[in-house]
């Protein structure tokens, strides 16, 4: 978590740092919590007020600095003595003036800086991950160990939460749940979303959607939202994976006939894509696989590499900068007149009053926003907000599931026995002679959800793929 901490509890914390580290960390814990009684002490009016105070001092210290050092160099270099800008004081400062000047602002500055940097610390009351880089902090550690392991080696070390330095940014490492509850619960108004550094690139798919949205946008985003999906969806979802599947079990037949290999990854990605596509907006798994898996999939691979290499976002001069642009620009162009057809067509048909097909949820987060706006205008800004929680849908949706349905199969194709008893519920849940193959689109002999919750072993095996590969880079 990247915010700020003010309000967990002191008693709750330090209670629970010494039940995690016992004696090891108390000395520790105890100058934390000395400083903070400390800084709390001064009154928290007059602690900002003096911290804006030594700001502007230190930014007028700064300023006259460059300013000076900008004089000497116009002295220095000036054919004539028309001087551009002349400031009596630091235009009479000689050479070596100038320096001592620039060292003693320099020094001043370093001082602000650490004596901020103090404050933040005491006043966070954790343990911190001590690290000589005052700016740079510990992007060095992180970048010679893997992340995961090296932040869990610090909660061995420190506790249940910690916070270290990270490029400028103060961060908190939470693992108690209870901490992690209270602060996304009770203490939400504190959190700051990360948008432009953690989900920055992926922010041309999530845009202004929920998952980048904060306080009131992000709360009347939700409701709106949550109103849409308050029909059952799990009741959709089936028969649209298995008509998914079926369409993966044709290409596994031709691969088999032909004797070729498969991705089974890249496949099981534009199956989610597909489930997704038909339960969220009607589209065909043809239309699935031709329009926004071909447009979407290659904007989420950039996005991945641009994790790892951040540079990417910049380098301009290349083509995959120019082909992300254009892909962004087609996908959301695509999704926004998706979004304009379906408004017209249930314009059409409160107009008409003829509906033959089954409404899916962008039909439910349309009907809500016909409520706010007149039925048949809409606006742009409504269009792109819909547009943004779409992709946010697919994205949060295609991803995870799909690596864990591929660790899923690389485990039970590993392991003859737990297949073996996977398919033997699979046949007592889908009975016996259940073939998807041979039932049409409109027929599909979808067992009930009381039925389908009894596949124990194999929700069981999802969970566990889940567990044991991590879809977060590691």
């Amino acid at each position: 978590f990247i915010m700020k901490m003010t309000g967990l509890p002191n008693d709750k914390h330090i209670d629970a740092l010494h039940d995690v580290n016992g004696v090891e960390n108390q000395d520790s814990i105890n100058r934390a919590d000395c400083k903070t009684n400390i800084i709390r002490d001064r009154g928290t009016g007059s602690w900002i007020k003096s911290s804006a105070i030594y700001f502007y001092v230190v930014l007028g210290l700064v300023s006259l600095s460059i300013l000076s050092a900008l004089t000497q160099i116009e002295k220095t270099y000036s054919r004539d003595n028309n001087e551009i800008f002349t400031i009596p004081f630091l235009h009479e400062m000689s050479l070596y003036q100038c320096i001592l000047f620039y060292i003693f602002s320099s020094l001043v500055f370093a001082l602000f800086i650490l004596n901020q940097n103090n404050i933040v610390c005491a006043t966070l009351n954790m343990p911190i991950v001590s690290s000589p880089w005052p700016f740079f902090g510990t992007v060095f550690q992180f970048l010679s160990h893997s992340p995961w392991d090296l932040m869990e080696s610090w909660h061995r070390k420190y506790g249940s939460i910690y916070s270290f330095k990270l490029l400028g940014r103060t961060c908190v490492g939470i693992e108690e749940p209870e901490f992690i509850k209270e602060v996304l619960q009770s203490k939400i108004r504190n959190v700051r979303k990360d948008v432009m550094f953690a989900y920055k690139p992926f922010l041309p798919i999530l845009g202004t959607g929920i998952i980048t949205s904060e306080g009131r946008s992000w709360m009347k985003q939700r409701l709106k939202i949550s109103n849409a999906l308050k029909f059952d969806v799990l009741e959709i979802i089936p028969s649209a994976t298995l008509i998914a599947v079926r369409n993966l079990f044709v290409k596994m037949d031709k691969c088999a006939e032909s004797g070729e290999s498969m991705d089974i990854e890249e496949e099981l990605r534009h199956l989610t894509l597909q489930v997704i596509s038909s339960v969220f907006l009607s589209l065909s798994a043809e239309q699935s696989d031709s329009t926004f898996a071909n447009m979407y999939l290659p904007i989420v691979e950039e996005a991945n590499k641009r994790v790892w290499r951040p540079e990417r976002t910049y380098m301009f001069f290349t083509p995959s900068f120019w082909r992300y642009l254009l892909g962004v620009r087609k996908l959301n162009n695509y999704v926004s007149k998706l979004i304009t057809d379906r408004w017209s067509l249930r314009l059409k048909e409160n107009t008409e009053m003829k509906k033959l097909r089954k409404d899916d949820i962008l039909d439910h987060v349309l009907g809500h926003y016909e409520k706010e706006f007149s039925k048949t205008v809409i606006t742009k800004e409504a269009i792109q907000q819909i547009r943004d929680e779409f992709k946010t849908f697919i994205l949060a949706g295609h991803e995870t599931s799909a690596a864990m349905m591929t660790w899923t199969l690389y485990e039970l194709i590993k392991n003859h026995g737990l297949r073996q008893k996977v398919l033997s519920e699979g046949k007592c849940v889908f009975g016996d002679n259940f073939d998807c193959m041979q039932d049409n689109e409109t027929s599909l002999n979808v067992p009930s959800n009381e039925e389908l919750s009894k596949l124990i072993l194999s929700e069981s095996c999802l969970r566990e793929a889940l567990r044991k590969y991590s879809v977060v880079p590691t």
